[in-house]
């Protein structure tokens, strides 16, 4: 597991992952605290050793329910249930799918939890490895707002040339414009 060695930005990120793979762990049945409040617990004191130690009584017990009514890391080894954590790491709490990035992040903090659960020999192999899955393509859109149109280039290119006359017309565009910065602005 990473976690000692993660900055804390990411250990959040690990947090949030696992807490949204743990509703499909939970034992059916349970009537336990509600999904804002699990998930808050969760996030802020279950994964998040150093303030566990001050947790609020209310925390004591939300933790104290999940130690009870969560089913064993053994079980993940079972194909169905995997599938069913991997889809909910990978989901937003609206049932729709995470963006790319998020899927491919919160899939790799489950990979890492599973290989440490290999490695303590609670499972024989990690089970996330074993099913058919693939990751979301992503889709890139450039930005309007932040690019050049022809009406700026053509201004840019003008005033960078009225106050560099060093660097030479026949220089493609990228050399100069590196060299001007096309920093005029008004």
């Amino acid at each position: 597991m990473k976690w000692k060695t993660a900055s804390a930005k990411y250990r959040r990120a690990i947090a949030q992952a696992l807490t949204a793979a743990t509703p499909p762990m939970l034992a059916a049945g349970g009537s336990g605290p509600a999904g804002a409040e699990l998930r808050s617990v969760l996030v802020n004191w279950g994964f998040n050793t150093k303030q566990r130690a001050m947790a609020p009584e209310y925390v004591a017990d939300t933790l104290s329910w999940l130690e009870r009514n969560t089913r064993e890391v053994g079980e993940l080894s079972d194909a169905a249930l995997c599938r069913k954590v991997l889809a909910a790491a990978t989901t937003k709490l609206d049932g729709t799918r995470a963006a790319p990035t998020s899927v491919r992040r919160n899939r790799a903090v489950l990979l890492n939890a599973l290989d440490y659960a290999v490695e303590l020999k609670l499972l024989d192999q990690n089970p996330i490895k074993n099913l058919k899955w693939r990751a979301p393509k992503t889709a890139w859109e450039v930005d309007r707002r932040v690019v050049v149109n022809p009406r700026q280039a053509e201004r840019c290119w003008t005033l960078s040339e009225a106050s560099s006359p060093a660097v030479p017309a026949s220089w493609p565009s990228s050399v100069s414009s590196t060299t001007t910065g096309c920093a005029h602005r008004k």
